[in-house]
């Protein structure tokens, strides 16, 4: 028995597990698929003053000419670079991308390293002297400030391949579906898990309301008994009193006996019935949490709901006035009274077998409540029943 609940508890955290990895690998594609819809080979839509690139070419590669170069990148590789104006000051050494007018890649985006930097008569930049640190040749064009668009700041090794994928028409469709049936995926589990609890708690509710209306019944047809019962009493009580009369006609001394109605009992289901909406619920929810148990069975009295472990009483429910108590055959010292205040009533033989008593009249004592029912059944093995989802 606890071998099945801890499996069925295994197997719940590990689908709550997946579902939420479910839904951040979801969320990394949806945001991978962002940024690389932002990246371009030419020139990358700007965010926050930046810009992603994809790099074409190797002409920024290492080589035997570039081993001691501290900054280099492959084709496929995804560099980051920061927006300037013509106002910008570079200098000899950074590493810049620009519109290429060069006959051989005229009107491409090329990112190349500052050789030199050119002024005029006044000590105005006027351009720039370029290089791929693979070959170490200069650009046959000078760049001019006014086609610089940025300078580089880091790069991401290969990131680029996977983002020109997701640029294309298949890695487009695919950025937008797996994202979304993954979404779908999470939601379908989450929401599952969330109706098949719904459901069982309906069915619970469910089965004590058709549970109070047999037992409406059951009264019912008890008080029509009573009534019979007392009008035969009635009938036998005016016979007793005729009797009494004729013999009070011969006797002056025999007095006619005083009859004293009682007030009437009210059962333990129209307390409940008729007790205001909190007391209600408390008493359903320590109803649904003692029947979560296996082979917890309850039976409904005139005086109270007790519940049974097999033959063995471990609980009952009592209300007496507008104060619900709960009865547990748990020890009275093996809890600190200061924080549960329970009594002892083992000295009435109806709770002998239950002496441990707690009121529960505020959401404090029902979480108590709930409490030592979970240490009730504890103390005797008892696992709760397997909810199948």
């Amino acid at each position: 028995m606890k071998k099945n609940h801890s499996k069925s508890i295994l197997f719940e955290n590990i689908l709550g597990i997946f579902a939420w990895f479910v839904f951040f690998l979801a969320l990394f594609l949806a945001v991978f698929t962002v940024f690389a819809s932002l990246s371009g080979e030419k020139n990358g839509k700007e965010i926050f003053g930046h810009k992603l690139l994809i790099v074409a070419s190797d002409s920024m590669s290492k080589s035997h000419i570039s081993e001691h170069e501290k900054i280099f990148f492959n084709a496929g590789d995804l560099i980051v670079i920061k927006t300037t104006d013509s106002s910008t000051l570079l200098s000899v050494g950074d590493v810049i991308t620009f519109f290429s007018h060069n006959p051989e890649s005229y009107g491409k985006t090329v990112t190349h390293k500052i050789r030199e930097v050119k002024y005029s008569q006044t000590g105005e930049v006027i351009g720039y002297v370029t290089y791929g640190i693979n070959t170490g040749v200069n650009d046959v064009v000078v760049v001019t400030p006014e086609n610089v668009i940025g300078k580089y700041v880091f790069k991401v090794p290969n990131v680029g391949h996977v983002f020109s994928f997701l640029k294309s028409p298949r890695g487009y469709y695919l950025s937008i579906l797996t994202p979304a049936v993954l979404l779908i995926i999470f939601f379908s589990i989450k929401i599952g898990k969330t109706i098949g609890k719904k459901e069982i708690a309906t069915s619970y509710n469910e089965e004590f309301e058709n549970l109070k209306i047999r037992l409406i019944d059951l009264e019912n047809i008890v008080n029509s008994s009573k009534d019979e019962i007392v009008k035969s009493d009635l009938l036998n009580d005016r016979q007793d009193e005729t009797i009494i009369e004729e013999q009070a006609l011969t006797d002056i001394n025999i007095a006619k006996p005083l009859n004293i109605p009682r007030a009437k009992k009210i059962s333990f289901s129209e307390k409940i019935l008729s007790a205001d909406k909190d007391t209600q619920k408390y008493f359903d929810l320590l109803h649904q949490s003692l029947t979560s148990y296996k082979g917890v069975n309850s039976r409904l009295s005139y005086r109270c709901t007790s519940y049974r472990l097999g033959r063995k009483l471990i609980a009952k429910i009592t209300l007496r006035g507008k104060t619900l108590k709960l009865h547990l055959a748990l020890k009275l010292e093996d809890f600190n009274k200061n924080v549960y205040f329970q009594k002892d009533l083992s000295l009435v033989k109806a709770y002998q077998e239950v002496p441990f008593t707690i009121k529960v009249k505020s959401q404090r004592g029902l979480n108590n409540a709930i409490k030592l029912i979970e240490e009730l059944m504890t103390k005797n093995a008892v696992v709760k029943k397997v909810i199948s989802i």
